[in-house]
């Protein structure tokens, strides 16, 4: 499985305003991937089940408890959709070898862009 950051913003999301139904697009198994990624990150505290098959280690089940401070930071950064949907065109569409940081570091100077605030 790839990465996708629309379902890892949509994890966040769905936790901080406690919306599920945002979710029902994607397979419980990709979002226990995702959710693996958050917790691997330290963007969310929580759990993922895991099970074999075919050889293969597959995750089944997540619980997210909580998003911690550098989720909150994500989460506030990629709210806007405008801001969002440019940072899939600046970012992570044209940029081979970019990291959730570089994306969230993006995020918060364009927020900041858009709010007229300096940021440096």
């Amino acid at each position: 499985m790839e990465r996708d950051m629309d379902v890892i913003r949509a994890l966040l999301i769905s936790k901080a305003q406690g919306t599920p139904e945002i979710l029902e697009a994607y397979s419980n198994q990709l979002l226990a991937f995702h959710a693996q990624l958050l917790i691997d990150a330290k963007w969310v505290v929580g759990e993922v089940t895991y099970v074999h098959r075919d050889g293969e280690t597959v995750p089944i089940e997540y619980f997210i408890e909580r998003l911690t401070m550098q989720g909150h930071d994500f989460l506030s950064a990629s709210r806007d959709a405008g801001i969002w949907n440019t940072a899939k065109k600046k970012v992570i569409a044209s940029a081979g070898g970019w990291s959730l940081d570089i994306l969230k570091q993006w995020l918060k100077i364009e927020a900041a862009r858009h709010l007229s605030l300096p940021f440096g």
